[in-house]
């Protein structure tokens, strides 16, 4: 192809763009090798505590797990976590309220270090919710009473984000759980039900922000199922219940075992 006054200007500029894409690409590669190096302990570490400060500044039982894992890009595995709350029985000492083998957790954004953690779904595997009796004349359950800490819903702080700014919750799910009651009653067992399953829906509601429309399922093979239908306003802490429905399956027997509380629910609408 004979030169002419344009064909040099054609190739230079076709050499510029071929060095730019060359650029770009070397760039990507780049930013994805130190995203993938940046799974390591450090980044593991800080999401741990992340959790940790988001549960623990707003609720009083503490969050403890045994191990955590990042996924790359939005996924993290936690092994061994429970919930322990301060004993209302013995000053000093704590209890589980809540055990779970596993914990998988899906984020909104890729984690990034001074950025609130972006918490989008999070599925429980075999947890343990045990309501244990707070004895002696006292009524509920350890660590359920004043279960939220009032400086909570306070006004955002320089450490502390609002939960809309790092919760983009649209699932809830619990596989094969378990409720389990102790009156802490000599000669008494503790009451379990198993194999619980749930899940709950959540969608946010337009223009209000921190609030969300609950959608909610749960059941026990051959025992009990339920739906709950509402609105809870992760702020402010402010739950309201549209609809809630329970079919259960029980006999008098198995009914003087649960908690006082429930059987007086039962007693006040004829349950028998």
């Amino acid at each position: 192809r004979p030169n002419g006054p344009g064909v040099f200007e054609e190739r230079m500029a076709r050499r510029w763009f071929i060095v730019i894409l060359l650029l770009a690409v070397v760039v990507g590669l780049a930013a994805l090798w130190a995203s993938r190096r940046a799974t390591g302990p450090a980044l593991e570490n800080w999401i741990g505590g992340e959790l940790q400060r988001i549960v623990n500044q707003r609720i009083r039982p503490q969050l403890h797990f045994a191990a955590l894992t990042y996924i790359y890009p939005r996924t993290v595995e936690v092994r061994g976590l429970t919930l322990e709350a301060a004993d209302p029985r013995h000053s000093g000492a704590t209890v589980r309220i809540l055990e779970a083998d596993d914990a998988r957790i899906e984020l909104h954004d890729l984690p990034q270090p001074g950025r609130p953690l972006d918490i989008e779904q999070v599925i429980l595997t075999h947890p343990r919710l045990r309501l244990i009796s707070a004895g002696r004349g006292r009524k509920g359950f350890a660590g359920f009473s004043h279960f939220i800490r009032h400086s909570a819903v306070a006004t955002t702080t320089r450490t502390r984000h609002k939960a809309s700014e790092f919760l983009h919750l649209r699932k809830v799910q619990v596989h094969d759980g378990a409720i389990i009651y102790d009156p802490r009653q000599a000669a008494t067992h503790p009451l379990v039900l198993s194999g619980i399953n749930t899940e709950m829906d959540i969608t946010p509601v337009d223009d209000i922000a921190g609030m969300y429309a609950l959608n909610l399922s749960a059941g026990r093979a051959n025992s009990f199922d339920a739906t709950l239908k509402g609105q809870v306003n992760i702020d402010t802490a402010v739950v309201s219940i549209d609809r809630f429905v329970m079919n259960l399956a029980l006999d008098s027997k198995s009914a003087k075992r649960l908690p006082p509380e429930v059987q007086a629910l039962l007693a006040k609408y004829q349950v028998t």
